[in-house]
């Protein structure tokens, strides 16, 4: 049973969105991850194409979107010591260790979707890889001992995951330590201490700019590129087309996949929407060849990147973020809006640092880990279930990819396997095996390491973003865990109150997967309070959004891109026969499976350059030369 919404929850977003992004923040700047000021080329408003680094993405704050960018904190850090070290008390008082707090609120299980596929768990890991990447501090020395006990040889950069002696799972095997490093911040990579407190720092661009495909800089994409006819790098082997392979000495896999981000090779599901993508890509720019032979590989090879951001943006915006956020708030918040295909989103704003927030990288959409399924199912094209893989025993290993057959099994099983449930419920795979060696009984815990991640960064408790985002007033709160009725259950504060010293030491992380979903969306208030704050600085901080007048398409260009569904992309990508309208929700008597010969390509001939037009884009390139 949901919340009902209400103006209040309306108004909150509007505020965290108002103080968040347009009030001067000391907590939301820059800093590149070896250096204290920012270098790059100056900005041009000439330059037609994005920058592989992300600067300029807001040509009038060019740090903004740059790989190395600080994450954007929201409210003020709450480290222990006021500058850098890990959140681990409230008021004086010890704060509850994650993994007992995963023993006491978050179960092992999986309860599947009745109504979202696979597909909606994937793509949400391959947007927050586009948006987010930690680094974490060198291994100088292991936290824990290989058979999980904390190391006489730990290190300051260790904050290990402390397992309980009556823990029902780990215990039986000895286990009292997880290991868990700390992240690299602006004072841990040299930055003098009059940036403090400590902000982590992004190493990947938060533009949604398609970074796991296309890389982070220019020497990673060229990495990536042929430099012939515009198209990506590729092997071909049984028949099919995949992305470049790597030599890696340490890894017993027989195959490890080159891609703009490591994180790619970690699951198979994961794995082939890096595929499709980079398929997608060389036949887009095959077809511009043919329809402007006169383009020499840059201006096919940008042309089709910048198409293919275009569609990335549109499918996370209007065909994945509905199933996460709801409809009915995306359009309430204008994150997305009601207009025909050939129409412009003309609100572009450059006071908008369009940079990835700590309290949405770690915490707010980390709750969505529990959309994880223990298994990852093949089907047949009949829709039969034909075999599965456990997830903890495939991590960073696809090999099963190299088959052809396998490749489509997986794809068909990714929109028809249901996803988990939006529930407290998390798989064994992630809680109990996560990264679990082959001759070992256990792994590691993401949820612990959720709520040990929130701490690291020094999150504000969670009564603090109830205020915030509009939850609680001065004038009404009662100072007490009273405040969260409404919000979380009665059960569940009750036990908040048994292992919380105080209401006001709860964390953000915990209390987020707690939250009791809002009339009409899968979320709860403060969690969607958060989100939507995130999808607005992407959006509205972005000039080359591809909504955006100055992104530098036609309207009969948006018009073919905003035609182009995930559907299209795994037809167009994988050698598949049929799917269902909307990949991203279980077939029904709405959303029928259809052949893929039924859906149309892209329409290219928005993009056939007349003689004058190449006159304008060559005089433009020029002037963004000069």
């Amino acid at each position: 049973m949901g919340i009902k919404p209400s103006h209040c929850i309306y108004l909150c977003l509007k505020f965290i969105y108002a103080i968040g992004q347009t009030t001067p923040n000391p907590f939301n700047d820059f800093a590149p991850p070896n250096i204290c000021s920012f270098h790059s080329n100056p900005c041009n408003i000439d330059e037609i194409y994005r920058r592989f680094d992300g600067s300029c993405s807001n040509p009038f704050n060019e740090a903004w979107g740059f790989a190395g960018s600080r994450y954007i904190y929201l409210l003020k850090p709450q480290y222990d010591d006021g500058i850098q070290k890990s959140r681990t008390r409230s008021f004086g008082n010890l704060l509850p260790g994650a993994r007992i707090l995963k023993n006491k609120f978050f179960p092992d299980g999986n309860v599947p979707s009745n109504t979202h596929t696979l597909a909606t768990m994937s793509w949400g890991q391959f947007y927050a890889h586009d948006l987010s990447l930690l680094n974490e501090a060198p291994d100088e020395a292991p936290c824990c001992t290989e058979d999980g006990r904390v190391s006489p040889l730990a290190t300051n950069s260790c904050f290990s995951i402390h397992v309980p002696v009556d823990d029902p799972r780990m215990s039986s095997e000895g286990i009292t330590c997880l290991n868990f490093s700390r992240i690299m911040t602006d004072l841990t990579s040299g930055c003098p201490k009059k940036f403090g407190p400590a902000r982590p720092l992004n190493t990947v661009t938060p533009a949604l700019d398609l970074s796991p495909v296309y890389g982070n800089s220019d020497f990673e994409s060229g990495n990536l590129r042929t430099f012939v006819g515009g198209l990506l790098r590729t092997d071909t082997r049984n028949g099919m087309t995949y992305p470049p392979s790597v030599f890696n000495e340490n890894s017993t896999c027989s195959v490890i996949y080159e891609t703009g981000d490591f994180r790619s090779n970690q699951n198979a599901p994961l794995l082939l929407i890096h595929i499709i993508f980079i398929r997608n890509h060389n036949a887009i720019a095959d077809r511009l060849s043919i329809v402007n032979p006169h383009w020499d590989d840059e201006t096919i090879f940008q042309e089709t990147r910048r198409i293919m951001i275009a569609i990335f943006q549109k499918i996370t915006y209007y065909e994945w973020f509905p199933n996460i956020l709801g409809l009915e708030v995306m359009l309430n918040f204008g994150v997305i809006f009601n207009v025909s295909n050939s129409d412009y989103v003309d609100d572009f704003d450059s006071t908008i640092n369009l940079g990835a927030t700590n309290e949405n990288s770690h915490a707010a959409s980390r709750i969505l880990h529990t959309l994880i399924p223990d298994t990852i199912d093949l089907y047949s094209e009949s829709r039969t279930k034909v075999s599965s893989i456990t997830l903890s025993d495939n991590l960073f290993c696809q090999d099963l990819l190299e088959d052809p057959i396998k490749v489509r099994q997986i794809a068909v099983g990714m929109v028809t396997q249901p996803m988990g449930e939006f529930d407290v419920f998390h798989p064994e795979s992630i809680t109990e095996e996560l990264f679990k060696s082959k001759d070992s009984t256990f792994g590691t815990d993401l949820r612990s390491i959720d709520i040990q991640r929130s701490r690291d960064v020094g999150l504000a408790s969670y009564v603090d973003y109830l205020y915030l985002c509009g939850l609680l007033s001065p004038d009404t709160a009662f100072g007490d865990f009273r405040d969260f009725q409404g919000i979380i259950r009665n059960d569940l504060i009750s036990k908040l109150r048994q292992i919380y010293s105080t209401y006001d030491a709860v964390d953000l992380s915990t209390a987020l997967g707690l939250e009791s979903p809002v009339y009409g969306t899968n979320l709860g208030p403060t969690t969607l309070c958060l989100l939507v704050d995130q999808t607005l600085r992407s959006r509205i901080g972005d000039e080359k959004w591809f909504e955006h007048g100055e992104s530098g398409f036609s309207p009969d260009q948006l018009s073919s891109i905003r035609s182009v569904t995930l559907s299209n992309l795994f037809c167009d990508g994988i050698d598949i026969r049929s799917i269902q309208d909307n990949a991203f929700q279980l077939p029904n008597s709405k959303n029928h499976l259809r052949n893929c010969s039924t859906f149309s390509d892209i329409d290219l001939s928005p993009w056939q350059e007349t003689g004058e037009e190449l006159t304008a884009r060559l005089t433009k390139m020029n002037a963004a030369q000069k």
